[in-house]
């Protein structure tokens, strides 16, 4: 009798460790279920997310990009443009300029210019030339645009610094090119009390200045 009861008892305790067993499958193989396959609510989540995040991609649409560089071009020419005597190019230039002659063409009937001032000229426009088109700088040079300006603000014996500048300007490029009207502060570093306005307008294309137009500032000597 006692051997049947060890029996019963050797089975049963089989039979419940195998129940035990597969029971601890069935906790594991659940546990990972929930690791391998995320509910439906966050893959949507997920998808919402993705769908936001390409949304705001496309806000920043090309043309709005172009937009953008070409003002930030546009600025940059008008900073280094308006920095009068920057760095003592314009005392620079006038020295360079007086110091060498301009001998008279017989052929041509007028003046050529010797190679020291020709050097002079474009060292004297060379920033402005890295920001802006070659056409566009040959106009600066021949119309002299840079130098009037550097002059009358050295008739006016005074520092002035630009504390703004204003664009206004189509939102979308024309024939790939984007043109503004400014609108620039400067005010005299010892007389805050003392602003000048400048006006006119510059063109952009592909993030080179390709016109600029500079309208008598007045209260300026010309």
């Amino acid at each position: 009798m006692k051997s049947k009861f060890q029996a019963i008892f050797r089975e049963s305790t089989r039979t419940d460790r195998l129940v035990l067993f597969f029971l601890m499958i069935c906790i594991l193989f659940c546990l990972s279920g929930c690791t391998l396959f995320p509910s439906e609510s966050a893959s949507v989540t997920q998808s919402d997310s993705a769908i936001e995040s390409a949304s705001d991609s496309a806000s920043v649409s090309p043309a709005s990009k172009s937009h953008e560089e070409n003002e930030e071009a546009a600025q940059s020419f008008l900073r280094v443009f308006f920095a009068a005597n920057k760095e003592g190019r314009y005392d620079t230039f006038i020295s360079a300029m007086e110091s060498s002659s301009v001998p008279l063409s017989p052929e041509k009937g007028k003046q050529e210019l010797p190679p020291e001032q020709t050097a002079a000229i474009e060292n004297y426009h060379r920033e402005l030339a890295a920001l802006c088109t070659e056409k566009c700088l040959k106009d600066i040079v021949s119309e002299r645009t840079l130098s009037k300006y550097d002059h009358c603000m050295a008739e006016e014996k005074a520092i002035y610094e630009i504390t703004q500048i204003n664009l206004n300007g189509d939102s979308s490029e024309k024939g790939g090119q984007e043109d503004f009207e400014f609108e620039l502060r400067l005010q005299n570093k010892e007389n805050a009390d003392k602003t000048l306005i400048a006006k006119g307008q510059i063109s952009v294309e592909q993030g080179k200045v390709s016109r600029f137009y500079l309208s008598p500032i007045e209260g300026l000597k010309p």
